[in-house]
């Protein structure tokens, strides 16, 4: 699952970054390419998510407090200062930003400032510290998180969604801002109490096809990317993103439980390297050397994201697996 997502996640970005630096020259048929398939490939983050939920909230697994911090907070800290400061040397190189590196290097750190990849990293370190609570709902003997689950669906999700089409305004609401939560106690549940898969198969392509529609429409509305409607419709609480993301999970859970080769693991401990180290390469090819795939024409454009994307992956992990070959390093 993270092999796949990983590779849907260099396209998002491919796709998303193609509006930062081309926007200007893009056409009509080129804007509609750009927010299909950027909304439709939302589902990758809360796939990476629902597999850690599966992993980590598992009642069988011994994870105490002093791990959690030691070994998987500590490491998501150190990629941050990491790739914060490569971030911000590539800026001082390539980009022409004169602002001191270390002063610069230490405000987008302290403040995620830095490139906006690093969310991610920021969410994890804050879903690791709160691991301890959601673990305490998988391991009661009262079912908590089937309770939890729809519950989180309806207040971080459904309702969020119905607002955005100027409905569900309602009085109720609950202090829990993000969705995340969510995306951990949908994989857990799922990876332990599978969903037929003709189930799985019309979540999947029923949200895929209202994601399809709804984005077509709000293009055709005007209401273009950057809108707080565009994106909403597709953003990470969307109702729509979190059946599709649900029907994929179940989906690949299902087809993909023969287990892996040894090539496919070595892979697959490299996701994370491949994740931080490919938006340079996006970043020198499209907006350094300004290469264009939509100036192949549109019904092109999508091949040479995908050529793109392919190699970058390729690169990005072998970079990756060479890094984890030094010894005693604990970065990727």
């Amino acid at each position: 699952m993270r092999i796949i997502a990983a590779f849907g996640i260099i396209l998002l970005h491919e796709t998303s970054n193609s509006v930062l630096f081309f926007s200007h020259q893009m056409s009509r048929s080129d804007i509609y390419m750009e927010g299909i398939f950027q909304n439709l490939l939302m589902w990758c983050v809360p796939v990476f998510l629902m597999i850690t939920g599966a992993l980590m909230l598992d009642p069988a697994r011994e994870l105490p407090i002093k791990k959690i911090y030691k070994k998987y907070i500590l490491r998501m800290v150190l990629a941050l200062a990491v790739f914060t400061l490569i971030y911000q040397l590539y800026d001082f190189a390539i980009a022409g930003d004169h602002e001191p590196i270390l002063k610069a290097w230490l405000t987008d750190l302290i403040f995620a400032r830095g490139w906006r990849y690093l969310w991610y990293i920021y969410l994890l370190i804050s879903v690791y510290m709160m691991l301890p609570l959601f673990r305490a709902a998988t391991c009661s003997p009262d079912r908590l998180p089937a309770y939890f689950i729809p519950l989180l669906g309806i207040f971080t999700s459904l309702i969020p969604t119905l607002q955005l089409f100027g409905l569900g305004e309602l009085g109720l609401d609950l202090p829990i801002t993000v969705v995340y939560p969510l995306y951990l106690l949908l994989g857990y549940q799922l990876y332990r109490n599978k969903i037929p898969v003709a189930w799985a198969a019309l979540m999947t392509a029923g949200s895929t096809a209202a994601i399809v529609g709804l984005t077509v429409w709000s293009i055709s509305s005007g209401k273009l990317q950057g809108t707080e409607f565009f994106n909403g419709l597709a953003g990470y609480d969307s109702i729509f993103t979190v059946v599709q993301s649900a029907g994929i999970f179940a989906l690949l859970d299902h087809f993909l439980d023969k287990g892996i080769g040894p090539f496919a693991k070595s892979v697959d401990k490299c996701t994370f390297g491949i994740y931080l180290i490919h938006v340079i390469g996006i970043h020198y090819i499209m907006g350094a050397k300004g290469l264009n795939p939509y100036s192949w024409g549109t019904s092109a454009a999508f091949g040479v994201f995908i050529a793109m994307a392919a190699g970058l992956y390729a690169a990005s992990a072998a970079l990756t697996w060479l890094i984890r070959r030094i010894p005693g390093q604990r970065l990727l």
